[in-house]
């Protein structure tokens, strides 16, 4: 006989629980039913040039309640956008990667967190001046991504939506330089830094692999490729 499993348990926040695969927001706002928040996840791979694309749909439908408690839900689940950026909506977790918000009135509290800590900084000569937080490219592994947050006044519900694309080259093996690129933290001993140098040297280097990567990655590239494939 297999374990039994509750249907219902609590996540490590408090913010929401998981109940028969659905999240809930623990709010007090009415009837049960009005508080589901409803989650689809969908990933369609295509190979184009004996490339291998994959794009993943990533979306989250609720209630119209506070802008508080959908940054709360957002900050529970951290939508991933790759190995290196998340979503995020607390303006603390800010990073060189996103240092302007959005236009949209709505979307200007949506962030993108880095977890690649210190070498942030090694972004701030690579940034183009028309970065877009909504739609973008990781710095490092050229992953293309596009997020919105929208308020529907007359559906009297929130919808949330990321799209991500990527290309693991050939995918004939995890050392495909593209694949490695995806999979890995920045910075990586694998990249070959010798830890032993003095911090400026380490950061010269790891500069440098930073430009030499950038230009051969080609941001946008994964997303139109995937988008104009038959």
């Amino acid at each position: 006989m297999g374990t039994h499993y509750p249907h219902k348990r609590r996540s490590a926040s408090p913010a929401c629980e998981l109940e028969k695969g659905i999240f809930k927001l623990s709010l007090d706002m009415g009837p049960r039913e009005e508080k589901a928040w409803r989650f689809s996840s969908q990933s369609v791979p295509k190979i184009v040039d004996k490339k291998l694309y994959i794009a993943r749909f990533f979306a989250i439908v609720g209630p119209l309640v506070r802008w508080e408690h959908v940054a709360r839900l957002i900050e529970c689940i951290q939508p991933l956008i790759c190995k290196h950026l998340m979503c995020s909506a607390s303006p603390r977790r800010l990073c060189r990667h996103s240092g302007r918000t959005s236009k949209a009135p709505v979307d200007r509290r949506l962030f993108i967190k880095s977890f690649i800590g210190g070498w942030k900084r090694l972004w701030d000569g690579l940034e183009p001046d028309e970065f877009d937080p909504e739609e973008g490219s990781c710095l490092l592994c050229a992953t293309d991504y596009d997020m919105s947050l929208k308020r529907d006044n007359a559906k009297k519900e929130w919808t949330f939506t990321l799209n991500t694309y990527h290309c693991l080259g050939s995918y004939r093996t995890p050392d495909d330089e593209l694949w490695a690129y995806f999979t890995s933290t920045f910075p990586h001993t694998s990249f070959g830094f010798d830890y032993s140098q003095p911090l400026e040297a380490r950061a010269n280097a790891q500069l440098e692999e930073l430009k030499s990567r950038h230009l051969k990655l080609d941001r946008g590239g994964a997303r139109r490729t995937w988008q104009e494939a038959t």
